[in-house]
């Protein structure tokens, strides 16, 4: 008798999550091409010469 809007608002919480997970996945994406290579953590960047423990 209420299954239907039951379904209905777990699916509306479910997909409400999904958009803003991806959204936020999206959005440090973003940012992060903005961050200059000199910037970024050293476990991401390339190795510039560098070395050690800097």
């Amino acid at each position: 008798m209420n299954t239907p809007y039951i379904l209905a608002s777990w699916s509306i919480v479910f997909g409400v999550l999904a958009l803003y997970g991806l959204a936020t996945v999206l959005r440090g994406r973003q940012l992060a091409r903005r961050v200059p290579a000199s910037e970024r953590r050293w476990v991401d960047s390339q190795d510039v010469g560098g070395g050690g423990d800097g």
